[in-house]
């Protein structure tokens, strides 16, 4: 790292490519190191240099000093994840402290010192490099990040060949079997199976994008939430549900009704059922805490019971709601025809009232109800009243996230957190590739025994 920022005691200026051209064989991303040059580049004139207004490499040679001091906190001089993570919270430092303000700019800057650290320590086993064994195993040069990610996607990977090509290749039998697995919901149900992949295959994604640094909280919590709305939605169209009742009875109610539940409303639109209940399972869903949506998507894990928890979540959201439902009964003349307006002419239907042409040119049908005198029709009109009893507190849910201006990154250590359940431990995930790479190498050598053995044995 010392030859690196060695450019702050030369006294010399630093531009952006030249930095970059510095970094290439670091293997850090072109992110991490805009993100890292800019802070110094107070000017933003791409260069880091001494001005009368910022002393951008003094600044520089200040965090530097504050890396060796932090590195040789076990005296050992290489700085490692723990010696880092407490420099940003060092209260005595003056750079490392200013950056501590940037949650994403301390995450892109540890990603870029790791690089750093790797092509330092990569050289300086080069220099004191001794004959590897043949036999020897070697991880990966990959990031704990990557390893991580690539980890799951071979589990998922293997998981769908193995999948379609039991589902694919199966004889009626099997496919009997499957029929009974799905009729009795069964752990092993397809479904079952087709809904795990899918977990595994949004939650690869959501890491891909946090270590790509393009994963923002808005954006993860987006992803999520879709994919909620899609498992429930399912549920709605397959089940005599309270969400499809009361849907069906806010389908008379007015706008101003609509609008307190939360539901956007087109006046000159009128919303279907169908669309009142998708609308209330998303308000509902906005309305939910980003841990309830973990325990959420548990809950949905088991495919029988995805009636019951869309109806949950939708109770739970309007028991902030008194909703009262009244209907009046009323008597209104009776229609007995209707008038064609050009002719006079009474016909019995509407329908059969002719179009004629228009002064204007086109054909037009122009009908006007005819009323009975004496003979009346009775009808029902509910009334839907809604009043919002307890105020919603929106602080801290999933729809302020996602309706936030605010776009604020989420780091990979972040979303491992939320996707795994488990904090991110790169010592752990190497040590894993490790001994992952041990057992590969004892069972090719068992193999490898064996087929001897056979061959001599033949």
């Amino acid at each position: 790292m010392s030859d690196f920022f060695k450019y702050g005691s030369q006294g010399k200026e630093i531009d952006i490519n030249q930095f970059k051209k510095e970094l290439e064989t670091t293997g850090a991303k072109e992110s991490d190191i805009k993100k890292f040059f800019n802070f110094f580049d107070k000017d933003g004139n791409g260069k880091i240099e001494n001005t009368e207004q910022h002393k951008e490499l003094d600044k520089l040679t200040v965090f530097y000093n504050e890396l060796k001091q932090a590195a040789n906190t076990d005296g050992n001089d290489f700085l490692n994840d723990t010696e880092l993570a407490n420099m940003f919270k060092n209260e005595n430092t003056e750079i490392a402290k200013e950056m501590s303000k940037d949650t994403t700019l301390v995450s892109s800057i540890k990603s870029f010192l790791t690089s750093l650290n790797k092509t330092e320590d990569k050289k300086e086993k080069k220099d004191n490099t001794k004959t590897t064994p043949a036999h020897a195993i070697v991880p990966t040069e990959l990031s704990a990040e990557e390893i991580a990610v690539d980890k799951i996607l071979g589990d998922v990977t293997t998981a769908k060949e193995i999948y379609n090509t039991q589902r694919s290749t199966q004889g009626d039998v099997s496919n009997a079997v499957d029929e009974w697995k799905e009729f009795w919901d069964t752990e092993f149900a397809a479904s079952k199976i087709e809904r795990y992949i899918n977990d595994e295959e949004l939650s690869l994604s959501l890491l891909n994008q946090a270590k790509d640094g393009t994963l923002t909280k808005k954006s993860y919590y987006e992803q999520k939430i879709s994919y909620l709305e899609n498992i429930l939605a399912k549920a709605k169209d397959s089940e005599d549900l309270n969400i499809n009742t009361l849907a069906e009875m806010l389908s008379s109610a007015g706008s101003s009704a609509l609008k307190t539940l939360g539901i956007n409303v087109d006046e000159s639109k009128p919303k279907s059922a169908d669309e009142i209940a998708l609308d209330l399972l998303k308000a509902a869903l906005n309305n939910l805490k980003p841990e309830q949506i973990d325990v959420l998507l548990s809950g949905t894990s088991d495919t029988s019971q995805l009636g019951n928890v869309l109806n949950d979540v939708v109770s739970g959201y309007l028991s902030n709601f008194n909703i009262s439902v009244d209907t009046v009964t009323v008597n209104e003349p009776k229609i007995i025809g209707y008038i064609d307006e050009f002719t006079g002419k009474i016909y019995d239907s509407e329908d059969k009232v002719p179009s004629h042409k228009s002064p204007e040119g086109p054909l037009i049908k122009r009908a006007t109800p005819k009323y009975s005198e004496t003979e009346t029709k009775s009808k029902t009109i509910t009334n839907v009243k809604i009043i919002q009893e307890t105020p919603i507190d929106k602080k801290g849910t999933v729809g302020e996230i996602i309706h936030s201006e605010l776009n604020e990154l989420m780091t990979f250590e972040e979303a491992f957190k939320a996707e795994r359940g488990v904090e991110y431990n790169e010592e752990n995930i190497r040590d894993y590739q490790l001994k992952d790479a041990q057992s590969k190498f004892v069972l090719e050598a068992y193999n490898k025994k064996q087929e001897i053995y056979n061959t001599l044995h033949q």
